[in-house]
């Protein structure tokens, strides 16, 4: 968390702007989400690799779970923006059978980027918008059967794309919906949350 804020500060301060200009000018927001993340074709690659071993097979997978997001960013104009963003998919299990030997997998997964979003205003309280960017992924992954029990540890980075809506319920907060994909690690994640700006 402390490198979050840290990274936060940073990145504002990069811009050319002090913390008092930016309140003044109420560009500077920062927000929290709640939603559902799916890693795309986690069950079906598992069950591959698991028929592929003789007698062993795959008996439950669960790809989605809850998950949230904390940003920030800072809006250069009304069309465009920079915002950071700290992600936690959740948690990823899937349980099977090795010649009658029970068998786990589960992984869990985080990351952290930066992205350019493109703001179209609709009106005087809603608003669309589109994001680019880059995440940086921590993959765990955790496995445990008749062999012992197995971690690994990966760091990927990639493409961060998404699609979302703001309504301006006051001058300084909004609820925003959306949509993003983090491309690398294969997750989409729908959420809703709140936006504060300062």
């Amino acid at each position: 968390m402390k490198k979050l804020i840290a990274t936060l500060i940073a990145g504002s301060l990069a811009l050319g702007a002090s913390s008092a200009a930016l309140a003044q000018d109420g560009r500077l927001y920062f927000g929290g989400s709640f939603g559902q993340a799916e890693a795309n074709d986690l069950c079906s690659d598992l069950d591959a690799l698991v028929s592929s071993t003789p007698g062993a097979t795959l008996q439950s997978c669960d790809e989605k779970d809850s998950a949230f997001k904390i940003f920030g960013g800072f809006q250069v104009n009304p069309n465009f923006a920079i915002e950071a963003s700290y992600f936690d998919y959740g948690k990823f299990k899937a349980n099977g059978d090795s010649g009658g030997s029970p068998f786990t997998i589960s992984g869990d997964a985080t990351a952290f980027g930066i992205a350019a979003v493109g703001i179209l205003p609709v009106g005087q309280r809603f608003s669309v918008f589109g994001k680019v960017g880059f995440l940086s992924t921590e993959l765990d992954l955790f496995a445990a059967g008749p062999g012992g029990a197995f971690s690994e540890s990966d760091s990927e980075t990639g493409l961060h794309i998404g699609l979302g809506a703001l309504f301006s319920v006051t001058n300084k907060i909004g609820i925003r919906a959306e949509w993003e994909r983090n491309d690398e690690a294969e997750i989409d994640m729908i959420s809703v949350g709140v936006q504060v700006r300062f």
